[in-house]
């Protein structure tokens, strides 16, 4: 996982800071991470919605928000999201809790929801499949509430917090469960 502090790009015609989207910071760091298949990984949209690079098959996720973008990259398909930690979405944060069946109540919980919608591809109805985010409200590794999803989130410099989703068979490969 890269994350990468966006410096602010000029202003459009209203005055608004345009940011560095995460799209473009996905290129950069695409010029210079090595390809299993030879080469640099060329990660292209695929049917799923995912971005994989059909060079070595390693999955890739960006986000952006004002200051801050970041990119995860993994051999199974995984979701990330980044938000401030001081932002308040009341309408968004109401929304949410009927996508998950579970309050959403803070910036954490918003980007749990959001990585394990951008990892679930392709993606899941809102309103009708559920997201189940994690039950806890803690840092770290947790289970999501239908234990099909490891999710990691933390607070980084700056006031943001982000999250990363990955499925549950992908976090027990990896740590040997």
């Amino acid at each position: 996982m890269w994350s990468i502090e966006a410096r602010p790009s000029p202003t459009d015609a209203l005055g608004r800071l345009l940011e560095q989207s995460a799209s473009r910071v996905l290129r950069e760091i695409v010029k210079v991470t090595s390809c299993e298949g030879g080469g640099h990984c060329s990660p292209r949209a695929a049917a799923s919605g995912r971005w994989v690079c059909p060079g070595c098959g390693m999955h890739w996720s960006t986000t952006a928000t004002p200051g801050r973008a970041m990119v995860s990259r993994s051999a199974f398909p995984c979701g990330i999201d980044v938000e401030r930690t001081d932002r308040h979405r009341p309408a968004a944060f109401r929304a949410a809790s009927r996508w998950c069946a579970s309050p959403i109540h803070s910036a954490r919980q918003w980007t749990q929801a959001e990585a394990i919608w951008k990892a679930t591809r392709p993606v899941p109805l809102l309103g009708v499949d559920l997201i189940p985010i994690p039950s806890a409200r803690g840092s770290g590794w947790q289970l999501s509430a239908d234990a099909s999803w490891w999710v990691h989130s933390s607070e980084s410099n700056g006031g943001y917090v982000w999250s990363l989703a990955v499925s549950r068979r992908s976090r027990a490969m990896l740590s040997g469960e």
